[in-house]
């Protein structure tokens, strides 16, 4: 009798076991990719090893923040584009008329944030493509994503503005 007790009572544990490390799975990946006004996002370096931290896991609670964090890394990577885009446009306004000409003839003032300008350009864009790569390791995990209910679950929120960018 104490054999069949001991044994429902460790297959109980054992089923709860993986809800239990999913959950500390999903609790360490949004930290991950949470950030604020005060809190600037993690390395991407740092993130991508939250993604592979979810390596198996397949559930709703899975697609959920999979798709939450997708959404939060393609506003940081648009909001940074833009910020590139503004920084080229008067890279082009301080070279006006002088695009194919070498070397470049300005005032020392207008060639001093040129260069400033040209560093932070190359900045950006090494920046949006590391976010770029890191949209389709979240990509790849959510077209991972097998059980019936996780994919319900996305196919349930391609009407969420937030998962359309996913999903469509």
């Amino acid at each position: 009798m104490i054999r069949i007790l001991l044994t429902i009572l460790c297959l109980a544990l054992a089923r709860t076991a993986p809800a239990q490390d999913e959950s500390k799975a999903l609790q360490a990946f949004s930290l991950a990719f949470r950030h604020g006004a005060q809190q600037p996002p993690k390395p991407v370096e740092q993130r991508l090893a939250a993604v592979a931290q979810l390596a198996g896991l397949d559930s709703p609670h899975t697609a959920e923040a999979v798709a939450d964090a997708h959404g939060r890394v393609q506003a940081e990577a648009t909001a940074l584009d833009t910020e590139r885009q503004a920084t080229n446009e008067e890279m082009a306004k301080l070279v006006k008329g002088q695009e194919t000409v070498e070397p470049r003839t300005m005032p020392k003032k207008e060639h001093d944030r040129y260069q400033v300008l040209k560093d932070q350009a190359r900045t950006q864009r090494e920046q949006v493509d590391a976010l770029r790569g890191l949209l389709a390791a979240l990509e790849d995990r959510l077209a991972g994503l097998r059980r019936k209910d996780s994919l319900l679950w996305l196919l349930g929120s391609a009407n969420n503005s937030e998962a359309r960018g996913i999903v469509s």
